[in-house]
């Protein structure tokens, strides 16, 4: 039978703590050879309306270890309204009000299609664990304050991630919109158990902190270079974050993946309305990226990691990776079968009879 699991099922499976174990896990296999990706793809054309663009975009993963291939697949209908910065929004176009992003399942031993759910919670959570495993080896280890430029979905996870790898107390939090930083206030407070602080300004919630954490929708840097102090871990969810200023003030520099040569990016545009320069001209392009360690080998060689309490560090997660969603989806599936959550549908209704 395929499973089919909501994202309510999902958040209530999948613990923050066993996704970090699991993707650690997962990285170690890559590097042997014993895991791997298919490069992810966008694939941008014309929607209905003309400030709009279509995009749909799918990556995929295989874990031999635990049977498991994924495939994650997003339709998407994009904007980048510019006020004072450019910002890239999603907006929710299906019935209801929604967005449209889904993972699969597949069994190796078989090929037979196991499960099906939404890829929300688990996008959050694999992104906020990526950047916890960098940050558990990247950040001091009394680490206690956490200054955060966002208070999204993404952010949610990042400082979820954060609490697990490093004894936080306090975290001062800035985004645009007052309201929505101080409800994020008022959920994480009680949910984390730590002072979760709003303030006014992004100087006033990274000045000071151990860690500086960037989790937004800008396409424009947001981390200013004079904020950096001896000892600050910097960490971010994609390279338009942070300028080449603050790269290149930093000791210590780790990627998630590299965007040349392991092939983790394809992107075809039909016609180019609306994608600002943003999008994928900027600073990495000449960077010299190679030169630096990514996550996994930072992982299998902790000696890439922080060598003393001054360092500054940074992590830039400049690409996601077919391979967290097998490898939390392999997690999340077998904890739902044996708790029998979701519902189950007939596999013939997934497979045929017929081949080429």
């Amino acid at each position: 039978m395929v499973r089919v699991l909501s994202n309510e099922d999902v958040q209530e499976l999948l613990t923050m703590e066993e996704s970090l174990k699991a993707l650690e896990s997962a990285y170690r296999a890559w590097l042997r050879k014993e895991a791997g990706n298919l490069p992810r793809s966008d694939l941008y054309g014309l929607s209905t309306d003309e400030s709009r663009v279509y995009v749909f975009k799918a990556m995929a993963g295989l874990w031999s270890q635990e049977g498991i291939a994924a495939l994650r697949l997003n339709s998407d209908v994009i904007t980048w309204p510019q006020g004072k910065t450019v910002k890239k929004e999603k907006l929710p176009l299906a019935p209801g009000g929604r967005w449209v992003g889904l993972v699969l399942l597949f069994s190796c031993a078989t090929g037979q299609l196991l499960a099906i759910f939404p890829d929300g919670v688990i996008q959050k959570i694999r992104v906020g664990a990526a950047n916890g495993l960098a940050a558990r080896h990247l950040a001091r280890e009394d680490a206690s304050t956490v200054g955060l430029l966002g208070s999204g979905f993404q952010a949610e996870g990042q400082l979820e991630a954060f609490c697990a790898v490093r004894p936080i107390r306090k975290v001062k939090v800035y985004s645009p919109t007052e309201a929505h930083r101080t409800d994020f206030c008022r959920r994480f407070s009680e949910r984390l158990h730590v002072s979760v602080e709003p303030v006014k300004t992004p100087e006033a919630a990274v000045r000071d902190a151990d860690i500086l954490a960037a989790a937004t929708n800008t396409m424009e840097p947001v981390v200013d270079s004079a904020w950096l102090k001896p000892g600050v871990h910097v960490s971010t969810i994609k390279r338009q974050e942070i300028s080449l200023d603050v790269v290149q003030g930093c000791d210590r520099v780790v990627v998630h993946v590299r965007s040349k040569g392991e092939g983790p990016f394809n992107y075809v545009a039909l016609g180019s309305r609306g994608i600002p320069e943003q999008e994928e001209k900027g600073w990495w392009n000449d960077w010299p990226e190679a030169s630096h360690p990514t996550l996994p080998e930072l992982l299998v060689d902790p000696s890439r990691g922080r060598a003393s309490p001054e360092e500054q560090t940074l992590f830039i997660n400049n690409t996601g990776i077919g391979l967290q969603f097998a490898a939390l989806g392999a997690l999340v599936y077998r904890k739902a079968v044996e708790r029998g959550k979701g519902q189950t549908l007939p596999d013939h209704w997934f497979s045929e009879d017929l081949h080429s």
